[in-house]
């Protein structure tokens, strides 16, 4: 079945691959993950990757958990992945060392080389995703930046897990978007998508002061924050300049 995934030449020899997989369940994981800590990286590390997070579920984290000892890095990114997805805030010390550890590695220019590209960036959000603070600094970094298109789900789905964990993330989220924080306009902008996420309406306060901001993507992420923590309403990505005075009007007068 797994080769059916892997060699898969149309859609609906993968389809049966996937399908004979989904029928054996968990225990096909075992079969997956020592596959994909074979294959390089293509199409079809992608296709097993897919057929793995169809098997595995938040009672399976601690067992993905001990590949990320392999000697695979694509192995250890689809590991990252799909941790950071289903969360657990059982593995907050693992995920702390595992995160310190990379970073070690990669400030060591022969260590980095056995480091995927992204392993950094991977550790730190399946570090926040366990309820952690340890990386909430680098997240911040990632959210705040030109890359949070390509980062924007996984974290995202991320900050939903550490609210599961708890709430030091949404409270260290909170400590970076009070005035007396003093950051930067890309850093409050960074902590309020993250806190849409991670906060509850109990963190609401907090966002009210970005919503006088002059800067209309500060209005805008402050206005989706209020949404998702108070509703429960997904952010809008692109709201116009009148718009989102508009509903930051209603917000102030809400809250």
């Amino acid at each position: 079945s797994v080769a059916k995934i892997r060699a898969a030449q149309s859609d609906e020899m993968e389809a049966a691959g996937r399908s004979e997989i989904q029928l054996e369940g968990a225990a096909a994981a075992p079969v997956l993950i020592r596959a994909i800590a074979r294959e390089g990286k293509g199409d079809a590390l992608l296709r097993m990757r897919s057929a793995l997070d169809l098997v595995t579920t938040a009672e399976h984290t601690r067992l993905l958990a001990e590949s990320l000892d392999d000697r695979s890095p694509e192995l250890r990114m689809c590991i990252l992945r799909r941790l950071a997805v289903l969360g657990d805030p059982g593995l907050k010390e693992r995920a702390e060392a595992y995160y310190k550890s990379v970073q070690e590695q990669a400030a060591d220019a022969k260590k980095a080389q056995k480091l995927h590209e992204d392993e950094v960036d991977r550790a730190a959000i399946f570090t926040m995703a366990t309820g952690s603070t340890a990386s909430l600094e680098h997240c911040l970094e990632l959210a705040g930046s030109e890359v949070w298109p390509a980062w924007r789900e996984t974290l995202r789905e991320a900050a939903s897990r550490s609210k599961e964990a708890g709430t030091g993330v949404a409270q260290g989220l909170q400590a970076a978007l009070a005035p007396s924080a003093n950051v930067s306009i890309a850093h409050r902008v960074a902590a309020l998508r993250l806190i849409a996420y991670a906060g509850r309406a109990e963190h609401a306060r907090s966002v009210l002061p970005s919503l006088d901001d002059t800067a209309n993507h500060v209005k805008v992420a402050a206005v989706n924050a209020l949404r998702m923590m108070v509703d429960g309403d997904e952010p809008l990505d692109k709201l116009s300049t009148f718009d989102a005075i508009e509903r930051a009007n209603k917000w102030k007068a809400r809250l």
